[in-house]
């Protein structure tokens, strides 16, 4: 326990931030207290935060957005950005379906991954990634479709 120098309430010291230049190795004030001056000190800086950031978003543009979707790869997928632009390399960046090239597919190759187990299966275009999950990723449903299209009629190849 430990008491903060500005609130002066005794909370666990887990309410604190460490900091090993002070005594104890916590810092005096709790974190609601930090939180409370930063927030304070960001509203009456607001124009200036708001420039400094339009500013780095201007000069970082492609690190933010690599950024951005190693995060989303990560988080989502359990891959890097990396690793899925190795998985579309592997594929001749074609669609792993239609073998249509990423460049000519609106919006380029998306990660089709099985819902269940998360499993990373491919990369198709936004059309078949669609067309499987809307067929309920069901071998049998894809089938029935097949057969359906072979009697009834279909355009295309």
């Amino acid at each position: 326990m430990k008491k903060c120098s500005k609130c002066k309430v005794e909370k666990e010291l887990a309410c604190f931030h460490k900091d090993k230049s002070q005594p104890g190795g916590y810092r005096y004030d709790c974190r609601s207290c930090v939180n409370i001056r930063r927030n304070k000190h960001r509203e009456s800086n607001n124009d200036e935060y708001k420039k400094r950031d339009r500013e780095y978003k201007k000069k970082n543009k492609e690190k933010i957005a690599t950024r951005n979707k190693e995060y989303h790869y990560k988080k989502h997928y359990g891959i890097s950005y990396s690793e899925f632009l190795a998985l579309k390399e592997s594929q001749n960046n074609c669609c792993a379906i239609c073998k249509k090239d990423s460049d000519t597919v609106n919006g380029g190759l998306v990660l089709d991954h099985n819902h269940e187990t998360g499993a990373v299966r491919g990369a198709l275009c936004g059309r078949c990634n669609k067309g499987i999950g809307l067929l309920a990723d069901s071998p049998n449903n894809l089938l029935e479709a097949f057969k359906y299209l072979n009697t009834k009629g279909h355009y295309g190849e």
